[in-house]
């Protein structure tokens, strides 16, 4: 698990900033404020990326649509099987790190604190 943990971190740094620079230029030559909140939660197994819903370009992320009254954006991901799961456990945590089902993607829209 802590294997599984290190690589996928290490993708994610590996690829964040490839994927950052386009818009951090785009908003530059926009003349438009680049500073961007962004929080990181977590909720037992699980930890997901909660940002402002308006600093989300509707062409980037065309679920947007489904949010129109959230303030704020959480972007979670998991394996297939056990993020879902009501009852997680060691055996669907250790089947998610070894013999994943595949994963999912969840989005929640949500107005007031973040917490």
């Amino acid at each position: 698990m802590a294997r599984r943990v290190f690589i996928i971190i290490s993708v994610l740094a590996f690829l964040a900033p490839g994927c950052a620079t386009p818009q951090a230029e785009r908003n530059l030559r926009a003349g438009g404020d680049i500073t961007k909140h962004v929080f990181v939660i977590h909720n037992k197994w699980h930890a997901a990326i909660v940002t402002n819903r308006a600093d989300i370009a509707a062409d980037e992320m065309p679920e947007l649509v489904y949010f129109t009254g959230a303030d704020y954006i959480e972007i979670s991901w998991g394996d297939a099987d056990f993020f879902p799961a009501a009852e997680s456990g060691i055996g669907l945590a250790l089947k998610a790190a070894f013999w994943s089902s595949g994963s999912v993607l969840h989005l929640v829209g949500f107005s007031g604190a973040v917490k």
